[in-house]
């Protein structure tokens, strides 16, 4: 979540509802309302799941030894509302996007070598044996993207 997000003039966050006793098309446009804010305001969260998060952060930590302490890089690996400051988030995102090159080079290795992790995992899966889970978590250039444009309009966050 972003700390002091950069909100966008004329935008509104939607009122929450109360969940108990919305019916489901109030949720539902409870959600598209939420949707609309964060797409217009970027700052104000990011989600990713468990299996994009771990190469964004990967990815992160590596770029950026010089601005993530040791203890910021094992804690952005738990949802412990860990924080990044202000100006260390707006240094994450300026580096994220000086190295996007970087990592678009990584997927494409990661989808050119992807099938012969697919055919090497089902080989062991026949044999009974254990997978090789690298082939679960590629890293996207896209969402690298997205959390550099998270990182920039937050105002600091917090992982969680």
């Amino acid at each position: 979540h972003g700390e002091n997000p950069t909100i966008k003039e004329g935008t509104v966050r939607p009122k929450e509802i109360n969940w108990e006793t919305a019916t489901q098309n109030e949720k539902e446009i409870y959600w598209e309302a939420q949707d609309k804010f964060r797409a217009e305001n970027p700052g104000d969260y990011f989600r990713a799941n468990s299996w994009a998060w771990r190469p964004i952060w990967n990815f992160t930590c590596e770029v950026c030894p010089d601005i993530l302490t040791e203890e910021d890089a094992k804690a952005g690996h738990f949802n412990d509302n860990h924080l990044i400051e202000e100006d260390r988030a707006r240094d994450i995102a300026k580096r994220l996007r000086e190295k996007m090159d970087l990592a678009r080079e990584r997927q494409k290795k990661y989808e050119a070598e992807a099938p012969n992790k697919e055919k090497f995992n089902k080989m062991l899966e026949d044999a009974g044996s254990f997978i090789f889970n690298e082939i679960s978590k590629p890293i996207n250039a896209e969402y690298i993207e997205e959390f550099a444009n998270f990182a920039e309009h937050s105002g600091g966050f917090r992982i969680n």
